[in-house]
């Protein structure tokens, strides 16, 4: 089999571009698709385009585990589960955001001057007349995008929706555990209590 010129020279320039060789810059590379982290199977992302801070993870899950009191590794891995879910809930209101700042950035930059009829502009009447309806078409559409698209709407919520029962489910079972341990505490003192009864 022939080899190509060309085929020659991409197999050359491979072995030139071997990509990073550092630990770090592996790390660093292995975040380049990262942009907004809704599907990622990290909790806290680093990447060039999302920067997280884990203290503030940290911070999250020391207090839920302050507040749901977990006892045992199951109740320990749900209180884990809902402060995930309230983490990427997070990133659902910041990709929220972030579309509407795309949106609002287009609306202010968007050209209102494309009227089927244009008043007459040779007047002082009508360039003031003509403003007013650039003013009133700009409005309008800064008005209209203040909610995100149709299928930023529809992809947000689905995630909102799926981390809310997320976060349901895990509540739920831990504090049906919860109150299955207290019962079994309860009844193990209640047992010792008749085997040793106070004098």
């Amino acid at each position: 089999m022939r080899v190509s010129k060309q085929t020659k020279a991409n197999r050359a320039n491979a072995q030139k571009s071997t990509g990073p060789i550092t630990d770090e810059g592996k790390a660093i590379v292995a975040q380049n698709a990262v942009t907004h982290g809704l599907h990622s199977t990290r909790v806290v992302i680093n990447s060039p385009h999302l920067k997280e801070d884990p203290d503030e993870y940290r911070l999250l899950l020391g207090s839920l585990i302050w507040e749901l009191e977990p006892v045992g590794v199951l109740q320990h891995h749900l209180v884990h589960k809902i402060a995930n879910a309230l983490w990427r809930y997070k990133r659902v209101i910041r990709a929220e955001t972030g579309a509407l700042e795309r949106q609002l950035d287009y609306a202010t930059t968007r050209d209102y001057s494309l009227f089927r009829e244009k008043p007459d502009l040779d007047t002082e009447q009508g360039r003031a007349h003509y403003q007013i309806l650039l003013d009133q078409r700009k409005a309008a559409y800064l008005d209209e995008s203040q909610i995100p698209s149709e299928s930023d709407s529809v992809k947000l919520l689905r995630y909102e929706l799926r981390l809310d029962r997320q976060i349901t489910r895990a509540h739920k079972l831990l504090r049906r555990l919860q109150r299955l341990d207290r019962a079994a505490r309860a009844a193990e003192e209640a047992k010792s209590q008749k085997k040793h009864p106070k004098k």
